[in-house]
Protein backbone atom coordinates (compact mmCIF):
# COMPACT_ATOMS: atom_id res chain seq x y z
CA UNK A 1 0.00 0.00 0.00
CA UNK A 2 3.09 2.39 0.71
CA UNK A 3 4.60 1.81 -2.40
CA UNK A 4 1.17 2.44 -4.04
CA UNK A 5 0.58 5.79 -2.57
CA UNK A 6 4.29 6.70 -3.12
CA UNK A 7 3.65 5.45 -6.82
CA UNK A 8 0.75 7.98 -6.95
CA UNK A 9 2.79 10.91 -4.80
CA UNK A 10 5.26 10.55 -7.85
CA UNK A 11 3.36 10.10 -10.64
CA UNK A 12 0.89 13.22 -9.67
CA UNK A 13 4.32 15.29 -8.94
CA UNK A 14 5.14 14.31 -12.42
CA UNK A 15 2.10 15.12 -14.52
CA UNK A 16 1.79 17.92 -12.40
CA UNK A 17 5.98 19.25 -13.83
CA UNK A 18 4.87 18.35 -17.53
CA UNK A 19 1.49 20.57 -17.20
CA UNK A 20 2.97 23.06 -15.57
CA UNK A 21 6.53 23.19 -17.86
CA UNK A 22 3.87 23.61 -20.91
CA UNK A 23 2.47 26.61 -19.72
CA UNK A 24 5.88 28.65 -19.49
CA UNK A 25 6.54 31.11 -22.49
CA UNK A 26 10.52 32.99 -22.89
CA UNK A 27 9.61 36.28 -22.90
CA UNK A 28 12.20 39.24 -23.66
CA UNK A 29 12.12 43.00 -24.27
CA UNK A 30 13.09 43.17 -27.82
CA UNK A 31 16.38 43.86 -29.04
CA UNK A 32 15.52 45.95 -32.29
CA UNK A 33 13.10 48.18 -33.07
CA UNK A 34 9.58 48.35 -35.21
CA UNK A 35 9.16 50.28 -38.52
CA UNK A 36 6.41 51.47 -39.87
CA UNK A 37 6.21 53.07 -44.06
CA UNK A 38 9.62 54.17 -42.84
CA UNK A 39 9.37 55.49 -39.73
CA UNK A 40 10.23 53.97 -36.66
CA UNK A 41 7.33 53.39 -34.90
CA UNK A 42 7.76 54.80 -31.24
CA UNK A 43 6.23 53.85 -27.44
CA UNK A 44 6.99 54.25 -23.88
CA UNK A 45 6.11 50.84 -22.96
CA UNK A 46 8.02 47.82 -23.77
CA UNK A 47 8.41 46.10 -27.30
CA UNK A 48 8.36 42.40 -26.47
CA UNK A 49 8.78 39.13 -27.78
CA UNK A 50 7.16 35.63 -26.99
CA UNK A 51 9.07 33.00 -28.96
CA UNK A 52 10.52 34.45 -31.22
CA UNK A 53 7.49 36.75 -32.27
CA UNK A 54 7.04 40.21 -31.24
CA UNK A 55 4.37 41.72 -29.71
CA UNK A 56 3.40 45.61 -29.46
CA UNK A 57 1.02 47.60 -27.37
CA UNK A 58 -2.41 47.22 -28.93
CA UNK A 59 -3.97 51.22 -28.15
CA UNK A 60 -0.34 52.85 -29.16
CA UNK A 61 -0.04 51.04 -32.19
CA UNK A 62 -3.83 51.12 -33.38
CA UNK A 63 -3.30 55.06 -32.54
CA UNK A 64 -0.12 55.25 -34.77
CA UNK A 65 -2.06 53.59 -37.81
CA UNK A 66 -5.25 55.87 -37.15
CA UNK A 67 -7.26 53.09 -36.17
CA UNK A 68 -9.31 53.50 -32.74
CA UNK A 69 -9.30 50.82 -29.98
CA UNK A 70 -11.64 50.78 -27.25
CA UNK A 71 -12.35 47.92 -24.32
CA UNK A 72 -16.05 46.40 -24.57
CA UNK A 73 -16.73 45.88 -20.85
CA UNK A 74 -20.28 44.15 -21.32
CA UNK A 75 -18.31 41.24 -23.86
CA UNK A 76 -14.71 41.80 -21.72
CA UNK A 77 -12.88 42.49 -25.30
CA UNK A 78 -10.62 44.91 -26.88
CA UNK A 79 -12.35 45.84 -30.06
CA UNK A 80 -10.39 47.56 -33.18
CA UNK A 81 -12.85 50.20 -34.94
CA UNK A 82 -13.02 52.19 -37.78
CA UNK A 83 -10.00 50.20 -40.14
CA UNK A 84 -10.01 52.30 -43.34
CA UNK A 85 -12.80 51.37 -45.66
CA UNK A 86 -11.41 51.08 -49.23
CA UNK A 87 -14.17 50.87 -52.60
CA UNK A 88 -13.14 51.20 -56.12
CA UNK A 89 -13.27 55.21 -55.76
CA UNK A 90 -12.90 55.71 -52.26
CA UNK A 91 -11.77 55.14 -49.31
CA UNK A 92 -13.38 55.94 -45.94
CA UNK A 93 -11.88 55.92 -42.05
CA UNK A 94 -12.87 57.66 -38.60
CA UNK A 95 -12.05 60.94 -39.42
CA UNK A 96 -12.44 61.41 -43.23
CA UNK A 97 -14.32 60.45 -46.51
CA UNK A 98 -12.35 60.66 -50.04
CA UNK A 99 -14.07 60.08 -52.79
CA UNK A 100 -12.86 60.75 -56.50
CA UNK A 101 -15.14 62.67 -58.94
CA UNK A 102 -16.41 60.28 -61.99
CA UNK A 103 -15.71 62.30 -64.76
CA UNK A 104 -13.97 65.40 -63.51
CA UNK A 105 -9.85 63.80 -64.97
CA UNK A 106 -7.66 65.12 -67.66
CA UNK A 107 -4.38 64.96 -68.55
CA UNK A 108 -3.13 68.01 -70.39
CA UNK A 109 0.20 68.14 -72.52
CA UNK A 110 2.33 71.00 -71.38
CA UNK A 111 6.38 71.54 -72.40
CA UNK A 112 9.28 69.48 -71.22
CA UNK A 113 7.66 66.20 -71.86
CA UNK A 114 5.51 66.34 -69.22
CA UNK A 115 1.48 66.27 -68.85
CA UNK A 116 -0.94 67.74 -66.34
CA UNK A 117 -2.76 65.56 -64.64
CA UNK A 118 -5.56 67.15 -63.28
CA UNK A 119 -8.87 65.59 -61.29
CA UNK A 120 -11.65 66.36 -58.58
CA UNK A 121 -12.13 65.30 -54.94
CA UNK A 122 -15.22 65.17 -52.85
CA UNK A 123 -13.42 64.96 -49.15
CA UNK A 124 -15.79 64.93 -46.47
CA UNK A 125 -14.87 65.72 -42.28
CA UNK A 126 -16.31 63.00 -40.24
CA UNK A 127 -14.39 63.55 -37.57
CA UNK A 128 -14.94 65.62 -34.67
CA UNK A 129 -12.66 67.83 -35.01
CA UNK A 130 -11.57 70.28 -38.10
CA UNK A 131 -9.07 69.04 -40.13
CA UNK A 132 -6.06 71.07 -41.54
CA UNK A 133 -5.17 70.27 -45.26
CA UNK A 134 -2.06 71.56 -46.90
CA UNK A 135 -1.74 70.81 -50.32
CA UNK A 136 1.55 70.54 -51.62
CA UNK A 137 2.25 68.26 -48.56
CA UNK A 138 -0.51 66.21 -48.16
CA UNK A 139 -1.93 65.51 -51.73
CA UNK A 140 0.40 63.14 -53.70
CA UNK A 141 0.39 60.66 -56.64
CA UNK A 142 2.25 57.67 -57.76
CA UNK A 143 3.04 57.07 -60.92
CA UNK A 144 3.28 53.91 -62.74
CA UNK A 145 7.39 53.87 -61.77
CA UNK A 146 6.01 54.23 -58.39
CA UNK A 147 7.85 58.08 -58.26
CA UNK A 148 5.68 60.07 -55.54
CA UNK A 149 4.83 63.57 -57.36
CA UNK A 150 3.33 66.41 -54.97
CA UNK A 151 0.15 68.58 -55.64
CA UNK A 152 1.24 71.82 -57.82
CA UNK A 153 -1.00 74.01 -55.62
CA UNK A 154 0.75 75.49 -52.74
CA UNK A 155 -3.14 76.13 -51.02
CA UNK A 156 -4.23 75.24 -47.60
CA UNK A 157 -7.87 74.33 -46.28
CA UNK A 158 -9.53 73.77 -43.22
CA UNK A 159 -12.52 71.35 -43.57
CA UNK A 160 -14.92 71.56 -40.44
CA UNK A 161 -16.81 68.37 -38.71
CA UNK A 162 -19.54 66.89 -41.06
CA UNK A 163 -18.37 69.29 -44.17
CA UNK A 164 -17.48 68.35 -47.52
CA UNK A 165 -15.88 70.35 -49.92
CA UNK A 166 -15.00 69.52 -53.65
CA UNK A 167 -11.59 69.71 -54.24
CA UNK A 168 -9.39 70.11 -57.66
CA UNK A 169 -6.15 68.97 -57.56
CA UNK A 170 -2.90 69.27 -59.76
CA UNK A 171 -0.17 67.37 -61.05
CA UNK A 172 2.53 67.21 -63.53
CA UNK A 173 3.87 63.88 -64.17
CA UNK A 174 6.26 62.90 -66.58
CA UNK A 175 4.27 61.38 -70.06
CA UNK A 176 6.46 57.92 -69.90
CA UNK A 177 5.36 57.65 -66.28
CA UNK A 178 1.49 57.65 -67.22
CA UNK A 179 -0.63 54.38 -67.50
CA UNK A 180 -4.03 53.63 -67.40
CA UNK A 181 -4.68 55.03 -64.02
CA UNK A 182 -2.29 56.64 -61.16
CA UNK A 183 -2.19 56.42 -57.64
CA UNK A 184 -3.99 59.36 -55.71
CA UNK A 185 -2.71 59.63 -52.13
CA UNK A 186 -3.51 61.20 -49.29
CA UNK A 187 -0.71 61.46 -46.72
CA UNK A 188 -1.64 63.92 -43.73
CA UNK A 189 0.94 61.91 -41.15
CA UNK A 190 3.54 58.70 -41.56
CA UNK A 191 -0.04 56.94 -42.39
CA UNK A 192 -1.60 57.18 -46.10
CA UNK A 193 -4.33 56.51 -48.03
CA UNK A 194 -3.86 55.57 -51.45
CA UNK A 195 -7.10 55.60 -54.30
CA UNK A 196 -6.28 54.45 -58.00
CA UNK A 197 -7.30 57.05 -60.39
CA UNK A 198 -8.33 55.72 -63.77
CA UNK A 199 -7.83 58.21 -67.02
CA UNK A 200 -8.68 55.42 -69.76
CA UNK A 201 -12.16 56.32 -69.75
CA UNK A 202 -12.83 59.72 -69.64
CA UNK A 203 -9.43 61.50 -70.10
CA UNK A 204 -9.26 64.40 -72.62
CA UNK A 205 -5.67 64.37 -74.52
Amino acid sequence: MKKFIAGLLIGCIISFGIAYAEDIINVQKASFAVWINGKQFETDKPIITVDNTAYVPVKDFTDYIDAKTTWNSESKRVEILQVPYFSENSVLTDKIEIQIVPGNRSCKSLEANKDLVRFGLKFKNVDSTPISIDFSKDFKLRDSQYKIVNCISNETLTIEPGQTKFIEVSFEVEIKDISDYLNFIYKPSIREYSIPVCFEADSVP
